[in-house]
């Protein structure tokens, strides 16, 4: 845990949620992104908000359809990431995550390392090249 204080605080109800996202986003680096991109197209009034949508089959071409498969294809893939981590111990070939060797006694720290193939994968897989996704960081 980065800063033990903050889950006293969080019962406390006086945790600042803000310090949450800096914390993923350098423990997990592609949630800054994601969190970007949720923020500026979804949760906020983004690009595709302002656009007129008529009801009409979609082609597959449709930067809103491909935008909005995306969300869904990050979603599936921070679970199986978040389960990679959660099931570590029963997973035979780890693909993002290490555990490392003890920093505090009785404390075990992991670190989100996937391979620089994996990382090509994910950016495919995810569409990173999009530009929708920008810097989000």
């Amino acid at each position: 845990m980065q800063f033990p204080d903050d889950f006293q605080k969080y019962r406390e109800h006086k945790f600042d949620s803000t310090r949450a996202i800096s914390s993923a986003k350098r423990v997990f680096p592609p949630f800054g992104q994601m969190y970007g991109l949720l923020s500026r197209e979804f949760t906020h009034v983004g690009s595709l908000h302002k656009q007129l949508t008529p009801i009409r089959e979609y082609t597959g071409s449709e930067e809103s359809l491909q935008l909005n498969i995306q969300f869904l294809t990050s979603g599936i893939w921070m679970c199986y990431v978040s389960c990679e981590l959660v099931f570590l111990d029963v997973v035979s070939q780890p693909r993002y995550w290490r555990e490392l060797p003890d920093q505090i006694e009785g404390k075990t720290a992991y670190a989100y390392e996937p391979s620089e193939q994996e990382q090509a994968w994910m950016a495919d897989f995810l569409g990173l090249d999009n530009p929708f996704f920008g810097d989000g960081s």
